[in-house]
């Protein structure tokens, strides 16, 4: 059983079960984490108390804490948790808020769940209003809130945008985004996210890069000379590169100038 390749940042806790008593991964469920915590606080959280999730999510970071191979204590059923992924996502508002969720949180989101789908064999993702679906709620299985009012709005959404990925891809493959390899190199993009990571190289799985101390990309226009696919996502090399300092970014957080 593989894991996602589009995780940014990995934290293992010990509060799983090792393997999934011999259960296959037909569930998802999708929490909120009451809180808008990064990827790094969420797996700090989780090491601390009687329960995990093998992913989090905040913005584009993807947290992962429990290996899919795994049983994570997060839906308050253990026979459902030995059949699902958990993935619990970060609010930017609070309780007077409705507990909302940025669209970016839900976006990448979205992504990870096709991903997961892709390599689990999950043709189909239907969410139902109940456990008879795929795509699941933690208040199916629990007395709680969770996931929060704005999140429970969500998920038809969330189920008609994994479907259309898994419709166009081939499972096991990362969705293909083909436009950034029909420009002609080298090209233009403008950057206007300050948190957007620099890598050395096409993929999540590159260490950062440091440019003036800092790991994030400065807003501006830069110039692509190489583009390829990796993870889910297309990443472009910045004409700033150099033979020791090779020098990515996502291109599907920018536009082109």
């Amino acid at each position: 059983m593989s894991n996602s390749s589009l995780v940014t940042y990995k934290k293992i806790v010990s509060n799983k079960d090792p393997g999934r008593g011999g259960k296959k991964i037909d569930k998802i469920f999708v929490h909120h984490m009451a809180g808008n915590l990064t990827v790094q606080q969420c797996g700090n959280v989780l090491s601390s108390r009687q329960a995990s999730a093998h992913y989090g999510v905040n913005g584009k970071n993807i947290g992962q804490y429990v290996d899919e191979a795994d049983t994570a204590w997060h839906c308050g059923n253990y026979s459902y948790n030995q059949r699902s992924i958990g993935i619990e996502l970060a609010n930017d508002g609070g309780a007077s808020n409705n507990w909302h969720v940025a669209d970016a949180t839900i976006n990448t989101a979205i992504e990870l769940i096709a991903d997961i789908c892709m390599r689990n064999g999950i043709s189909k993702l239907n969410f139902t209003g109940d456990l008879k679906g795929n795509l699941c709620m933690h208040s199916y299985c629990a007395a709680t809130a969770c996931p929060g009012g704005y999140l429970k709005t969500k998920f038809k959404y969330i189920a008609d945008q994994v479907n259309q990925r898994l419709s166009s891809e081939t499972p096991g493959k990362p969705p293909n985004k083909n436009k950034w390899l029909n420009y002609q190199l080298p090209f233009t993009v403008k950057v206007t996210d300050k948190d957007l990571y620099i890598r050395s190289g096409p993929g999540t799985n590159y260490k950062t890069v440091k440019v003036s101390g800092s790991a994030f990309i400065k807003p501006g226009v830069y110039t692509i000379i190489q583009v390829k696919e990796a993870g889910g996502y297309t990443w472009g090399k910045l004409k700033s590169s150099t033979a020791k300092s090779p020098r990515w970014i996502a291109l599907d957080f920018t536009t082109k100038k």
